[in-house]
C-alpha cells in the first residue's frame, strides 16, 4: 500500500503515528532511497496557549526518525475562519470539530504541497487495547469482545468525519491498522500483548521500543483534540462571544439553527433517536425526562429512569425533569406539557425529538402537545424496521435490559449486556408469542450504558425483583461515571 509518488503521514508524535512515519520511511528507502525527502510528515497545533504537546512531541520525534516534517500553527482568528469550512462538513458536535480541525488542516497542508495520499494511525487503540474501558475488560477476560465492539462503532464515530474531511479536500486517506491483515492478526492476539499491568497496547509499545522509539513507546495517549490544543482554541472563541462551545458551533452550521430538546428516558429508542439526529447534523440542546412514579404509566418509559441524570452527565447534554404520579393519561400529558414549556423558558427549544417507531398512541399524543405549544416534531426512527432498530442498537451501544414482561423472557436477561444473539433469540421468541422484538409493546425496557456520544460510560450494580417466571425488573443499587 506504498504509494510510488510522494505521500505524507498525520503525525501527533504519538506511538501511533511515530510506527508509521519510522515504517513508512524505512520502506520507501529500502525501495528508493529517498525516503527522508519522499516522505513527510503533517502536524497541526493552536498556537493561541501552551505549547501544545503534540507540537513537542512530533518535532523531537520527526529529528529522531529522520523525516521531513512540516508544521501548520493556527492562531485564534485563523481557527475561526476553519470552522466555517469544517463545522458545515462534520457537523457541530464539540468532539467531532476538535479532533477534525488538525486533521482537516494538517491535510490542507499536505495537499498545498501537491500530496495526494496521507497514511495516519486511526484503529490502533480499538484494535490493540489503549483506552481505559480495555483495561477493564481484561479484568473481566473479555477483552477480545471489546475490541471487536470499539472496532463496530469506529464508521459512525470516526470513518465517517475523516471520509467526508478527505473527500472535501481530494485525499486519499489510508490506515494500515485497519487492514484486514493487521486487524486479523490484532483481534487474535492474547490479552497479555495488549494489556500488561499498566501498560496499554503493549505490543505497539514494544516494538517501538525495539525500533529505537524509546520516546514514542512511553508517551501517554492524548486525544487528537487536547494534544493539538484545538479544544482549548474552542473554549477560547466561545466564551469571547459569550456562547457555550455547543452554541458557538451551531452558529457556523447551516441547518443546525433550530433548537432541539429530545424526550429522553435513557433507553435505546430515545438514545438512538438522539443519535441519529446529532448524525443528521442537529444540535440537541436538552433532554427532557418525565418521571413517572406509576411503574404501569402509558406513555413514558419508568424503569431505571432516575439515571436519566447521570446519562445527561455522560453526554454533557443539560437534562430537564419533570416528576409526576402518572396515575392517568391527563397527568402523563400534563407533566410533558410542563417539561416543554421548562426547555422552552430555559433553552428557547423549537423543536421535539422523540424516539416512537411504531405506536401511533406515543406519536399522536405528542405531535397534539407539540402543536399546541408552537413546537416542530421529529421521530427520526419512524417505522423503521423492528429487527434493523435492535441490531443497530446493539452494535452502536452498550445497553442492559431494566426490566422482562412477555412469555419467553425470564431473569436471566436482565442487567447483562444485549448483543446480536439476543436478537436473533428475540426473533425466534417472537414467532413462537408474538412479542414485538423492539419491546415497545412492554415485553422489556431497555438502559443505555455507553454510546458514541457518551464521553464516559455508565457502570451499574444492582439486583433482581423476580414477580414470576416472565415478570422482572433489574432494581439498579449502584450507578456512577467511569472514563471509557
Amino acid at each position: 500500500r506504498i504509494p510510488d509518488e510522494r505521500f505524507g503521514i498525520l503525525f501527533s508524535g504519538g506511538l501511533d503515528s511515530s510506527l508509521i512515519a519510522f515504517l513508512c520511511k524505512q520502506m520507501w528507502s529500502h525501495r528508493h532511497g529517498d525516503g527522508d525527502t519522499a516522505v513527510t510528515c503533517y502536524t497541526a497545533v493552536f498556537s493561541g496557549a501552551k505549547e501544545a504537546y503534540d507540537l513537542i512531541y512530533s518535532r523531537e520525534i520527526a529529528n529522531e526518525i529522520g523525516i521531513r516534517h512540516v508544521v501548520t500553527e493556527i492562531g485564534t482568528e485563523e481557527v475561526e475562519r476553519y470552522l466555517r469550512e469544517i463545522v458545515p462538513v462534520v457537523g457541530a458536535d464539540v468532539v467531532n470539530v476538535g479532533v477534525a480541525l488538525p486533521l482537516f488542516i494538517a491535510c490542507e497542508s499536505a495537499r498545498s504541497e501537491g500530496i495526494s495520499t496521507l497514511f495516519y494511525g486511526i484503529g490502533a487503540e480499538e484494535l490493540f487495547g489503549g483506552y481505559e474501558r480495555h483495561r477493564r475488560a481484561a479484568e473481566r477476560g473479555r477483552l477480545r469482545d471489546e475490541c471487536i465492539s470499539g472496532v463496530e462503532k469506529m464508521f459512525r464515530r470516526d470513518l465517517l468525519r475523516d471520509a467526508a474531511i478527505s473527500r472535501n479536500l481530494c485525499i486519499s486517506l489510508r490506515a494500515p491498522f485497519m487492514t484486514k491483515k493487521i486487524a486479523y492478526f490484532a483481534l487474535n492476539l492474547p490479552d497479555e500483548m495488549k494489556i500488561r499491568k499498566n501498560l496499554d497496547k503493549a505490543i505497539l509499545r514494544d516494538v517501538a521500543w525495539h525500533l529505537g522509539l524509546k520516546r514514542a513507546a512511553s508517551r501517554k495517549k492524548r486525544a487528537a483534540q487536547y494534544g493539538s490544543n484545538f479544544h482549548k482554541a474552542l473554549k477560547k472563541l466561545s466564551k469571547r462571544n459569550h456562547m457555550r462551545i455547543r452554541e458557538y458551533l451551531r452558529s457556523f452550521h447551516p441547518h443546525a439553527k433550530m433548537k432541539l430538546g429530545c424526550l429522553f428516558s435513557g433507553g435505546k429508542d430515545s438514545t438512538l433517536a438522539l443519535h441519529a439526529m446529532v448524525e443528521s447534523g442537529y444540535i440537541v440542546d436538552c433532554l427532557i425526562t418525565v418521571r413517572c412514579i406509576n411503574p404501569s404509566a402509558m406513555i413514558f418509559h419508568t424503569a431505571a429512569i432516575e439515571l436519566t441524570e447521570l446519562l445527561a452527565d455522560a453526554m454533557e447534554i443539560p437534562l430537564i425533569t419533570r416528576r409526576s404520579t402518572c396515575e392517568s393519561e391527563e397527568e402523563e400529558i400534563s407533566a410533558l406539557r410542563e417539561a416543554l414549556s421548562d426547555a422552552i423558558s430555559q433553552f428557547g427549544i423549537e423543536g421535539v425529538v422523540a424516539g416512537a417507531l411504531w405506536s401511533e398512541y406515543q406519536r399522536s399524543r405528542i405531535v397534539r402537545i407539540c402543536e399546541e405549544m408552537g413546537l416542530k416534531c421529529f421521530f427520526p426512527l419512524w417505522h423503521i424496521d423492528q429487527e434493523t432498530e435492535m441490531r443497530i442498537c446493539v452494535r452502536a451501544f452498550d445497553m442492559i435490559f431494566t426490566s422482562i414482561a412477555a412469555l419467553g423472557l425470564d431473569r436471566s436477561w436482565l442487567g447483562r449486556k444485549i448483543c446480536d444473539n439476543d436478537v436473533n433469540r428475540l426473533f425466534e421468541i417472537h414467532k413462537k408469542y408474538g412479542i414485538n422484538i423492539t419491546g415497545e409493546g412492554g415485553e422489556f425496557e431497555t438502559l443505555v450504558l455507553d454510546a458514541p456520544l457518551f464521553r464516559k460510560r455508565v457502570s451499574v450494580k444492582g439486583e433482581i425483583d423476580e414477580i414470576d417466571a416472565n415478570t422482572a425488573r433489574f432494581v439498579v443499587k449502584k450507578a456512577e461515571l467511569v472514563d471509557k
